[in-house]
């Protein structure tokens, strides 16, 4: 080979390689978040953020996309106004949460409130109620106890869908898919950073949010 054909040599491979570089997706910068949440008042705990990050990061990899929050730790004012429109809009909360004997709870408490006083007192009765259970060790959501975020997926495909569903697994988080709900989404259950509930364990499998 002559010394002329050898530099067009290396630029024909330079320009494969770099051909290749731009069809993957990219990787992850270090120091870059790959996720943002939905709004300024979502707020998600150092502990989920940490494992949220390598989650977001291995996605990001392998789809070139970032993901959105769309929920995450949630004070009892903001699950009191989430119940009270659940139970304005005739759901059965009981159905919607894990915690049954918490919800039951609430929706006695809802419904003892004069039909017509309900738009008025609905939220400050659901939210004394919540009140007096976490003063319990007790929490209607995973929301509450700092160890939950829901993801927005309707704007995913549905191959992304099962990688992001797979790298959440790997990550060791319980996964609920919501995907059919009104609002779909996937609930994440960050176990490791649940506060703890009066005299329990936190459980290993995933539940309703």
């Amino acid at each position: 080979m002559s010394s002329r054909e050898r530099p067009r040599g290396r630029r024909r491979l330079c320009a494969l390689a770099l051909g290749l570089a731009l069809s993957l997706p990219q990787a992850s910068v270090a120091g870059t978040r790959h996720y943002t949440l939905k709004s300024p008042d979502i707020h998600i705990s150092a502990c989920v953020g940490t494992t949220l990050d390598e989650i977001a990061n291995a996605f990001h990899r392998r789809t070139g996309r970032d993901l959105t929050v769309t929920d995450g730790t949630r004070s009892i004012p903001e699950q009191a106004r989430l119940v009270a429109l659940n139970l304005r809009e005739g759901k059965n909360i009981v159905a919607l949460y894990a915690a049954k004997k918490l919800a039951r709870e609430i929706t006695r408490a809802y419904r003892e409130i004069p039909r017509q006083d309900r738009e008025a007192r609905g939220v400050a009765v659901i939210e004394a109620t919540l009140r007096a259970q976490v003063q319990r060790g007790e929490y209607l959501s995973k929301h509450m106890r700092h160890g939950a975020v829901d993801l927005r997926i309707h704007d995913l495909s549905a191959s992304e869908r099962k990688i992001l569903a797979r790298e959440i697994r790997r990550a060791r988080v319980a996964l609920v898919d919501e995907s059919k709900s009104r609002r779909p989404h996937y609930h994440l259950n960050f176990l490791a950073c649940l506060k703890p509930t009066a005299g329990k364990k936190p459980s290993t499998g995933p539940k309703a949010p």
